[in-house]
């Protein structure tokens, strides 16, 4: 299979927002629009169907596209603020979009230095490791010896969803119409007998009283 490296450009025709970048393709006439961060987000604001691709060139390796991206993608065209792309031509794409966010690090690798300091942190905060002392004052403070009524509801709970396989959560329609209701309303004031805190009552009746740390 013989592959074809395009320079191309792709023009939002709402905005005339454009982005240039290389594909490597089988076929010219695919449907890539471009993988720019800019890119991306503006397809989703507008949809993919009001951006056209036009193939500005046509080489036969990768070496010459990108040199020819790094011809057209210059300073002057980046002052452009229609120009959605981000960085000089020539270099390739290592920028990659996770949700909303751009990770820098995509297509890298952690230098060997680096990888052993992770590996000491992570023995440093093994459980396994840790002290006698520092075990011992987690089992005791473990809620299902502290709040043990509380512990075992709590796997009555998990035994049943498991058994019925269903979930408990609330729907968004649901939440919306508690939320709804909730509005504008004033909520009792109460205070902890054991630790003596303020707070709203359904809040405090959740994490105070009866199931208080300091009881």
């Amino acid at each position: 299979m013989k592959y074809n490296y395009i320079v191309y450009k792709t023009v939002n025709i709402i905005t005339e927002d454009y982005y240039v970048g290389v594909h490597k393709t089988l076929k010219l006439d695919d449907d890539y629009r471009g993988s720019g961060t800019r890119l991306i987000r503006s397809i989703k604001k507008y949809g993919k169907g009001n951006f056209k691709r036009s193939n500005l060139f046509v080489f036969n390796t990768k070496k010459e596209a990108y040199k020819k991206e790094f011809e057209i993608v210059n300073k002057e065209m980046l002052s452009d603020y229609k120009c959605l792309n981000i960085k000089l031509g020539g270099n390739g794409g290592f920028d990659h979009l996770v949700g909303n966010k751009t990770c820098r690090f995509y297509g890298k690798k952690h230098k060997k230095s680096s990888m052993i300091q992770m590996v000491k942190t992570r023995i440093n905060n093994n459980t396994l490791l840790r002290s006698k002392e520092a075990k011992k004052k987690m089992k005791k403070n473990h809620w299902s010896r502290t709040r043990p009524e509380d512990f075992k509801l709590h796997v009555k709970k998990l035994t049943h969803l498991a058994k019925t396989n269903k979930r408990t959560r609330l729907t968004i329609e649901v939440r919306r119409k508690i939320s709804e209701s909730l509005m504008g309303k004033k909520h009792d004031r109460v205070k902890c007998p054991y630790c003596s805190k303020v707070g709203g009552c359904r809040v405090m009746k959740r994490h105070h009283f009866e199931r208080c740390k300091l009881k």
